[in-house]
């Protein structure tokens, strides 16, 4: 029982090093090249450096990539149990480190032979008659048709990353470009296999090594199922962009100006900061009390009690790539004075929530006339206008369902139309 107890524990330990972004449904292989070519989904298909050496990866990590070049690839055994997937996928990262000119590089392959010639089970590929990424599978005497993304540009020293599908099911094959399709295209035939090697940084065709991939490879990913658009986007995202500063949480007194910063690592990120004042996050607006709404500092200007226990965060996106900021909780305090106190104290608002028409009573109101304003959830202002009798009314009926605050006087009532 303690042996067959270790021989589940142990592939579940090895899993869970897996980061949190990679689907693990079917997947098969999963090389991070933190240091060595170990597979972390669990299932050993480890692989042997041949001379290839660490490197830097694309966030400037040291020793958690590979660098490659002539006589430098990766090997990795064949197995007939759980490495021979009929519908496949591969994601990688790649970059050249220098200008392609030959014909093909290989980044990563797996081919079989029938003695006297080969052919790709796998191969992803830069073809450089097309000047971009390429794709295909097959079998002997069966090839695929390649497909291949647009012709690319400037690809010396630049991260990019591919996922390559085989829909073997539906007889389809995809090529995704730095998380966005970029091409598809029909299969003739399934894949065959035979006991030859994977090989990370060339091609193994009929015992000979050829095409060497010039240049960093990490992040290897390879499943026995196809992957969607979604999984696709997310191993493309993954940690980018990401947070040097986050917002902070503060407490302030009512009229005084509070401000948050969120600082991407991205430098060409965008900003949009978003508050949740009880109904849920909305986009922030230039407007009202905010500004700075799409930069990395938000003004909060002459907080109000409105404003209490109101949360803030920030989305920052690189196109496709998003990130949320942690949240951010802005508590203000009253500094109400004597006579302020008393016009808040018998200012009395119902129903609340309200549908059609909101009724203040304001019963110590004679002669003076007060001002009044009604915001909206980022500080817009929506209605205004005067307060001249003991009762009065405002008609909500052109507003939309929501949270809004009432200003009467320096004072502000949280008021809910529905």
């Amino acid at each position: 029982m303690k042996h067959l107890y270790l021989f589940i524990f142990i592939p579940f330990i090895c899993l869970a090093q897996v980061p949190s972004y990679v689907p693990t449904n079917s997947l098969l292989a999963w090389y991070p090249f933190t240091g060595n070519a170990n597979d972390l989904s669990g299932n050993s298909h480890n692989g042997t450096v041949n001379g290839a050496t660490p490197t830097t990866d694309r966030f400037g990590n040291a020793a958690s990539a590979y660098n490659f070049g002539t006589n430098m690839y990766i090997s990795v055994p064949d197995n007939t149990l759980n490495f021979r997937p009929q519908n496949m996928s591969v994601s990688l990262w790649v970059s050249f480190s220098i200008t392609p000119s030959a014909s093909y590089y290989v980044p990563i392959s797996k081919n079989s032979s029938n003695g006297s010639g080969g052919s790709e089970s796998m191969l992803v590929f830069w073809y450089n008659a097309a000047n971009g990424w390429a794709a295909n599978t097959g079998s002997i005497g069966i090839q695929n048709p390649y497909i291949a993304t647009p012709s690319q540009s400037n690809v010396l020293n630049q991260w990019v990353h591919l996922v390559y599908v085989f829909d073997d099911v539906n007889n389809i094959q995809s090529l995704y470009l730095n998380g966005v399709l970029s091409s598809t295209g029909t299969v003739n035939g399934s894949i065959q296999y035979d006991a030859s090697i994977w090989t990370i940084g060339n091609q193994y065709d009929v015992g000979s090594l050829q095409w060497w991939f010039p240049g960093k490879i990490d992040d290897i990913g390879i499943w026995g199922r196809p992957l969607n658009a979604t999984e696709a986007m997310q191993l493309y995202c993954a940690g980018s962009p990401s947070f040097q500063t986050q917002p902070m949480s503060q407490t302030l007194t009512a009229g005084f100006n509070a401000t948050f910063t969120a600082v991407s690592s991205a430098t060409n990120a965008t900003y949009q900061w978003q508050a949740d004042s009880g109904m849920g996050f909305n986009n922030l607006s230039n407007a009202g009390q905010y500004s700075g709404v799409t930069t990395p500092t938000l003004q909060v200007s002459a907080l109000t009690l409105s404003n209490n226990a109101t949360v803030y965060r920030c989305n920052i996106s690189t196109n496709p790539c998003m990130a949320t900021s942690n949240n951010a909780t802005l508590t203000v305090n009253s500094t109400i004075g004597i006579k302020e106190q008393k016009v808040e104290t018998l200012i009395n608002i119902f129903p609340n929530p309200a549908h059609h028409e909101l009724f203040i009573v304001i019963p110590d109101l004679t002669t003076e006339s007060l001002n009044y304003y009604l915001m909206d959830i980022v500080g817009k202002k929506v209605l205004q206008g005067n307060f001249n009798t003991v009762k009065n009314s405002i008609n909500l009926e052109a507003l939309s369902n929501g949270l809004y605050f009432l200003n009467v006087k320096g004072y502000t009532y949280k008021v809910i139309k529905d």
